[in-house]
């Protein structure tokens, strides 16, 4: 009786301490820590990828009379401008004839045109009764949508049949250029990670510097095996570098201390320990007393002949 005892109380330890050690289904294979590669995974960033304040727009538009095509006229008035007024985006426009076009419609043309402010080169013919007729070529700024004057307006004379003229007094009236874009220098130490700004990607580490604006700007990071980076960044005029070191994960940070170590690391849920499982308890405890119940019935079955087995106490109520 006490060997069959032993050997149930035997087995249903054994099928316990089997429960405790099984591998959960979510453990990994034992893996080994990839290095970081030196290698550039993304192109250099555009200089204005993130400098989005464009220069604001002048638009010359010319007005006519007559048969005089002041294309030519209006081309080389825009590009004096660009010249003396750096930073604005400074466009000729198509010429119209005064016949067709008034002031409200040339104001409409440059509110169509996205223009701040508007250069009308007015051109009218002039010259005496008999003789051949000349230009004569004025200039002053206009509003948008209304087309109404903002100034007096400048002469332009001709010179080898280009237009001469002071742009003085129509600079002063030009909106102010942008301020100049910062630059930003981002320096991960991890490659291959995924770089954003205010929501733009850009692209994976090492990455080239980048123009942004001045002020508040949005960094993210990520990369696999790492904690996510969220920073908010506050880029001066004359510039800022960051340095970032991501924070491995909790299954990475192990891997790596085994790699160092010389042993491996298998990765497996790491919410609660496996002891902490209710589940696993249950089980054991089930275990144990079905393998006492088994005993105690292959001991009290066995018996019968042996006057050594386990007596069995009597149930109340049977003879």
């Amino acid at each position: 009786m006490r060997p069959l005892l032993l050997r149930g109380a035997l087995a249903a330890c054994a099928f316990a301490l089997g429960a405790l050690h099984a591998t959960p289904a979510s453990a990994q294979p034992p893996t080994t820590p990839t290095p970081a590669t030196t290698t550039p995974t993304s192109a250099p960033v555009p200089t204005d990828a993130l400098a989005t304040d464009e220069a604001p727009r002048v638009a010359v538009v010319a007005r006519f009379e007559g048969s005089f095509d002041p294309a030519p006229w209006a081309e080389s008035i825009a590009a004096r401008l660009r010249e003396v007024a750096p930073g604005r985006d400074v466009r000729a426009m198509r010429a119209v004839a005064r016949a067709e076009c008034d002031d409200v419609c040339v104001g409409a043309r440059l509110a169509e045109a996205n223009a701040r402010v508007g250069v009308l080169l007015d051109v009218r013919p002039e010259g005496p009764t008999r003789g051949p007729i000349v230009p004569r070529l004025s200039l002053h700024l206009v509003a948008p949508v209304s087309g109404q004057a903002l100034g007096a307006p400048i002469a332009v004379t001709l010179v080898d049949g280009a237009p001469t003229f002071d742009p003085g007094p129509l600079v002063v009236g030009f909106p102010a250029p942008p301020p100049p874009p910062a630059r930003l220098v981002i320096a991960i130490d991890v490659d291959g990670a995924t770089v954003a700004l205010d929501g733009v990607d850009l692209g994976a580490s090492p990455i080239a510097p980048v123009e942004v604006r001045e002020g508040a700007h949005e960094l993210t990071i990520r990369a696999p095996g790492h904690e996510p980076f969220a920073r908010r960044v506050e880029v001066p005029a004359a510039g800022l570098r960051v340095d970032v070191r991501l924070v491995p994960a909790a299954d990475e940070a192990a891997r790596l201390a085994a790699a160092e170590a010389g042993t491996t690391f298998d990765a497996v849920e790491t919410s609660d320990p496996l002891w902490k499982k209710w589940w696993l308890w249950a089980a054991v405890g089930g275990a144990v007393v079905v393998g006492l119940v088994v005993g105690i019935a292959v001991a009290a079955s066995g018996g019968g002949g042996n006057g050594n087995a386990f007596p069995v106490p009597p149930i109340p109520g049977r003879m």
